[in-house]
């Protein structure tokens, strides 16, 4: 089994789009071409006190992941907006985005082995 196993569900992401599979294929392209540095962006604005910004980010992505099937994904993102929303302590912010920044690597190696 490969580490990207069962990181994206691909018949909820697809059944999303109404079955249409190069509809499904287009929106995963956008999504690679999109989220790329979104762990790092989500970062900088942490590092920059917008913590507001780095909120949105995070809502914007588990939304999107969500409708595509990526849950786990759209969960570790979940966690960061709480985290943010909820003005946790810093280090557990911290942990919260390096475990989003994993979940992100790994989903977009999925997408990419895929497509």
């Amino acid at each position: 089994m490969t580490p990207t196993a069962g990181i994206i569900d691909w018949d909820s992401g697809l059944m999303f789009v109404g079955d249409n599979a190069d509809l499904y294929r287009r929106m995963l392209r956008k999504f690679l071409d999109t989220y790329p540095g979104a762990a790092r962006e989500i970062a900088t604005h942490l590092s920059s006190g917008e913590t507001e910004s780095a909120q949105r980010a995070a809502h914007s992505i588990k939304g999107t992941a969500a409708t595509l099937g990526m849950n786990t994904l759209s969960a570790a993102a979940a966690s960061l907006e709480e985290s943010l929303r909820r003005r946790l302590p810093a280090e557990e912010s911290r942990e919260r985005l390096e475990l989003f920044a994993q979940s992100l690597d790994l989903t977009m190696q999925a997408i990419r082995s895929r497509l």
